[in-house]
C-alpha cells in the first residue's frame, strides 16, 4: 500500500494518476452540487463519495506506516521566528 501511494514505480504512478482523476471528478461534483436537484440519485452519489473519501483516508493512514506520526501536526520550520 505504501508503494502505491508514495512510490515512483509504473504501477504506483498509474494508481496516483487514477487518484488525481478521481480528485478532479470529486471537485467537479462539489462545484456542480448546488445546481443539481436533490433527489435520491444525488444523495446516493453524495454518500458514495463520502465512502470513497473515507476509504482513501484510511488507506493513506495505513500506507503511511505510523499512525501516530501521520496524525501529528506538521510544524514548518520556515515559519518559526527563532
Amino acid at each position: 500500500m505504501h508503494e502505491l501511494y508514495y512510490g515512483a514505480s509504473g504501477s504506483a504512478l498509474r494508481f496516483q494518476s487514477w487518484l488525481l482523476l478521481l480528485d478532479v471528478a470529486l471537485i467537479g461534483f462539489f462545484v456542480a452540487a448546488p445546481f443539481i436537484e436533490r433527489d435520491a440519485i444525488f444523495f446516493l452519489i453524495d454518500y458514495a463519495i463520502a465512502a470513497i473519501l473515507a476509504l482513501d483516508l484510511a488507506c493513506r493512514a495505513f500506507a503511511y506506516g505510523n499512525l501516530r506520526r501521520w496524525l501529528a501536526p506538521v510544524h514548518c520550520r520556515d515559519t518559526d521566528s527563532r
